[in-house]
């Protein structure tokens, strides 16, 4: 199975995917994000722009015995000149990513909504 690595910050969401599981692999994913942020950055900045680079997330996705093979390595990504630490799940647009891609933390929050939205519509009917 191919890894996956997500970058998202405001302005932008890059997918890049690895063939194997490598460390040279992760550098060369760390420069290619890095060149691409700096792009971006200086496209904002070409018009009056700021990227909050504070803002940025990243997640490496994978299945469980790749992302085991990752675990040493350093996977942190620089965006403009913050150094970012990838998460184990991240929101975009609304949606919980997590590094499994199983959508188990985005399952539980729906639920957890639908739930206390009928809590609330049964508090109304009551009482």
């Amino acid at each position: 199975m191919q890894n996956l690595l997500l970058a998202r910050s405001r302005f932008v969401l890059l997918i890049l995917l690895l063939d194997s599981c490598r460390p040279n692999d992760i550098k060369n994913v760390q420069f290619r994000v890095r060149d691409c942020t700096n792009e971006v950055t200086h496209w904002c900045k070409s018009r009056r722009l700021q990227l909050n680079s504070e803002k940025t997330e990243a997640i490496w996705v994978g299945s469980l015995s790749n992302l085991t093979k990752l675990s040493g390595a350093d996977r942190s990504l620089t965006v403009s000149s913050t150094t970012n630490q990838p998460t184990s799940v991240v929101r975009d647009l609304g949606i919980l990513l997590d590094d499994e891609l199983s959508m188990k933390q985005h399952v539980s929050k729906v639920a957890a909504i639908c739930f206390y939205q009928l809590r609330r519509l049964l508090r109304s009917v009551v009482g």
